[in-house]
């Protein structure tokens, strides 16, 4: 979850001006935590916010903001994300800017060992 909120991060930074505010929000629902990542930036492109997860896509002309870039890091979050049964999403944000969102289930986390077995 660390390189998922990580590129979130790094991505709002990247397409905002220097100043912009970013907000992360955590949210318990049901049996799911919902964290949200937004921005006051310029926003998606419109009928855009899918297709940003698919690999080597960017949000806006790369040497607009001047940055390059591979185009991987939400095709990467949305792989940790799926890979943990969890969703993503982006969206405009109603005020103007850039809002991700992922979900995860609520449970037992997993030990981190390779073989499931007790220490």
């Amino acid at each position: 979850m660390e390189r998922v909120i990580c590129n979130l991060l790094e991505n709002a930074a990247k397409y905002t001006l220097p100043g912009s505010h970013i907000e992360i929000k955590a949210r318990h629902t049901g049996d799911r935590v919902v964290i949200s990542i937004s921005d006051n930036g310029p926003g998606l492109r419109r009928g855009k916010e899918e297709s940003l997860f698919d690999k080597f896509t960017c949000g806006v002309d790369e040497s607009a903001v001047g940055g390059v870039g591979l185009g991987l890091g939400l095709a990467i979050v949305r792989a940790i994300v799926e890979a943990h049964k969890g969703t993503v999403r982006a969206e405009n944000c109603p005020e103007g800017g850039a809002r991700f969102l992922f979900t995860l289930p609520v449970g037992v986390p997993p030990d981190g060992k390779p073989d499931g077995s007790p220490q």
